[in-house]
């Protein structure tokens, strides 16, 4: 149900750790101000906003349980592919993206996420628990909850509460089925892939959020993802039309990229265990590949280690410090995008969707059983209509005669009728062929590509020497991928590369080196960090009934 922007809206934010709460009514944040309370559990945490904040017709619910992502798709695939077959083709294009998810973060993050400790407490309570092992190096170190209370920093009942969220977080299983929303599809060419934003979240997640909400009083109009909702308009405050926007959290970076004012892709990067530092800043913000950057923080600690990570560098960095929060700016993005579906931004469906008439299981077998009671009937009234004017004028001199001879008459349009009827029939199985072939062809697609991935690893694997360390390998579009590595020396690798070019040339596929450069890994040793992209050297397969009778064929 959209969005009445002229209505006082409530909307709720999730970044994981805590809700944040903000009514906006007619585009500007109400006295109420922005609230946040941390989670323990998500029954409790909505109540918490909702006793604060108040009842609202109009709830907007922004949470990190939402994935979104970008993914070339065929023209108008919703409405050329069955449900069940849509939905099993982008459940496998997003489940990359789900899985990606950081790992459980540890206390001193969840800690720092609610507001209970700041960058800088944290890092302080560290040092010390480094110092107690230097001290006792046979006594177990103090948690970092226990050394907070024994500061006196926090008090039991915090601690306690982010243990459980910690515990529940490690307990989360993604092996549920995902739901999804896809954005409005723009002018494209039939036959041609375009690209569609596709937000996608699991059913239970959503089924946990829609019974928590509705426990407190109130329903979602609409349901968004976190990653890179505020991205239009903090590029929009900054004045850029092309660049992209870095949306700096506590444990983790939402960059949004954007073109002519509108986002073309997202993704996220997990920051450090440690506390978030200026160094750790700067190094995401080279990371990111565009000529103009816009940075915004969630608080005022991180807008000064962004600040301080920026200072000197070129004019194409900016750091956002307009007047508005960045939980504000996500609270008015989230309103315009749930009260305008041509945005270019998408949605979560709050509930399924009701399956179209003709898609249902009953349709056809029902389609048939009308068509043959008509018939029937049809066949029945026309006999009758002209049985009778014979049966009146022949009843005095042909009686006996005229009995016997309507009911053979009878006979045999009915089998005249039950031909007809068994052609119906069997045209009917014929035309349901194509459809179980189609369904046949497509598990053999997909599960052609789950052995393409397979041999994909095991040919990087084997290409990895003894001086070159494998950071990241990713998949955008299930087609193409991208290898971040490191090296100790150029020479290894060249050597990376060149074996690793070598393996994929016997399967069609491409390596390109994006970047090469001076950098530390994980342990503070020099060497060089290579950027690979690989994709096929031949045009990929396609989701249309050329391309599975062919694959079929293959087989």
């Amino acid at each position: 149900m959209p969005v009445r922007s002229n209505t006082p809206t409530l909307v709720i934010i999730h970044d994981g750790f805590s809700l944040h709460g903000v009514v906006i009514s007619s585009g500007s944040v109400t006295d109420l101000g922005v609230i946040q309370v941390p989670i323990s559990t998500i029954d409790e945490a909505v109540a918490s906003v909702v006793h604060q904040l108040g009842k609202h017709q109009e709830v907007v619910l922004v949470t990190s349980d939402a994935t979104v992502a970008t993914l070339q798709l065929p023209h108008d695939m919703e409405n050329s592919i069955a449900g069940d077959e849509f939905s099993r083709m982008l459940e496998w294009e997003m489940q990359p993206y789900v899985d990606s998810n950081p790992m459980t973060p540890m206390l001193g993050q969840i800690l720092v996420s609610q507001g209970a400790l700041s960058h800088q407490q944290l890092a302080n309570l560290i040092e010390i628990q480094k110092q107690e092992r230097v001290d006792n190096p046979a006594s177990a170190s103090i948690p970092i909850g226990e050394s907070a209370i024994a500061a006196g920093i926090l008090d039991s009942h915090a601690v306690d509460n982010a243990l459980r969220l910690q515990s529940s977080l490690n307990e989360k299983d993604h092996r549920d089925q995902l739901v999804f929303g896809l954005s409005v599809s723009e002018r494209s060419i039939p036959g041609q892939n375009q690209s569609r934003h596709v937000a996608a979240m699991l059913r239970s997640d959503r089924a946990i959020w829609n019974a928590a909400l509705k426990r407190s009083g109130i329903s979602a109009n609409a349901i968004l993802p976190l990653t890179g909702i505020a991205g239009s308009a903090i590029a929009k405050s900054n004045q850029v039309q092309t660049g992209c926007v870095i949306e700096i959290h506590h444990t983790s970076a939402a960059i949004c990229h954007l073109a002519n004012g509108k986002p073309v892709s997202f993704e996220v990067q997990p920051l450090p265990i440690s506390p978030v530092s200026k160094d750790q800043i700067q190094s995401l913000i080279d990371r990111v590949s565009s000529t103009k950057k816009v940075i915004k923080a969630v608080n005022p600690e991180l807008t000064d280690l962004t600040k301080n990570a920026i200072e000197g560098s070129d004019q194409g960095i900016t750091c956002d410090v307009t007047p508005s929060s960045l939980i504000e700016q996500i609270a008015d993005s989230a309103i315009a995008f749930a009260s305008n579906s041509s945005t270019g931004f998408t949605t979560v469906p709050i509930k399924d969707p009701p399956i179209p008439f003709k898609q249902r299981a009953f349709y056809k077998p029902m389609l048939a059983s009308i068509c043959i009671a008509t018939l029937i009937v049809g066949a029945e009234m026309y006999m009758k209509a002209s049985l009778a004017p014979l049966i009146d004028k022949h009843d005095l001199l042909h009686e006996s005669d005229l009995e016997v001879h309507d009911r053979m008459d009878q006979v045999n349009q009915l089998k005249e009728k039950t031909a007809l009827l068994d052609a119906e029939i069997e045209t009917t199985k014929a035309e349901t062929l194509p459809i179980q072939l189609r369904n046949e062809l497509i598990g053999i697609s997909l599960g052609n590509r789950t052995r393409f991935h397979s041999l994909l690893f095991e040919m990087v694997a084997n290409s990895v020497g003894d001086e070159v360390i494998l950071d990241r390998l990713s998949s955008r579009s299930g087609q193409t991928f991208q290898i971040e590595a490191w090296s100790l020396t150029q020479a290894k690798a060249d050597e990376f590369v060149e074996l690793l070019a070598t393996a994929l040339a016997e399967h069609q596929m491409t390596v390109v080196v994006e970047s090469t450069r001076a950098a530390k890994n994980r342990l503070d040793l020099n060497g060089r960090l290579i950027i690979l992209n690989i994709s096929p050297i031949t045009v990929p397969v396609d989701f249309t009934d050329s391309d599975a009778n062919d694959t079929k064929g293959k087989s």
